[in-house]
């Protein structure tokens, strides 16, 4: 019996249908897709979790392997682009062959399309354990606002 060496992805997809089936219907829905990169890139999408309270959202990447001056994070109003390269520790010995390689090294991106209008002049990222947590306000100006309408004669 031989082991594949093909990358065959990490997470739980049964988790992750769970946790998206209790997100709220106006919220973002989106089961986080494989981190491992499509045939045709060689960039992978990195796994995020998104929150929003009422006054801010909140994204959570985790990113290890990864200094966190080798991320890059760029936001509008209403995208959030975070991109990095996660190197690999090791030297590599060519005449090493991998059993099992779940582990995805090299480059990663994410665009987030936001569902609100944002400050990305406050916005502020930490990196705690290994994850990224970025914090963005949203903006005043976009909440709802009632004007009654005056009777002139």
């Amino acid at each position: 019996m031989s082991f594949d060496p093909k990358p065959i992805g990490i997470g739980n997809l049964a988790t992750n249908l769970k946790r998206s089936a209790k997100v709220s219907a106006g919220s973002l829905k989106k089961v986080p897709a494989e981190v491992q990169p499509s045939e045709d890139s060689e960039i992978a999408q990195l796994a995020v979790d998104i929150r929003e309270t009422n006054d801010k959202l909140i994204i959570v990447a985790p990113l290890a392997g990864v200094e966190p001056d080798d991320v890059r994070i760029e936001i509008t109003e209403d995208v959030v682009i975070i991109d990095g390269e996660r190197q690999l520790p090791i030297s590599e010995d060519e005449s090493s062959e991998y059993l099992v390689q779940e582990c995805y090294f090299g480059p990663f991106s994410r665009s987030i399309v936001l569902p609100e209008m944002v400050n990305s002049k406050k916005a502020k990222a930490t990196f705690k354990k290994n994850v990224l947590i970025l914090e963005i306000p949203k903006l005043d100006n976009i909440r709802t606002r009632v004007i009654k309408i005056r009777k002139t004669e």
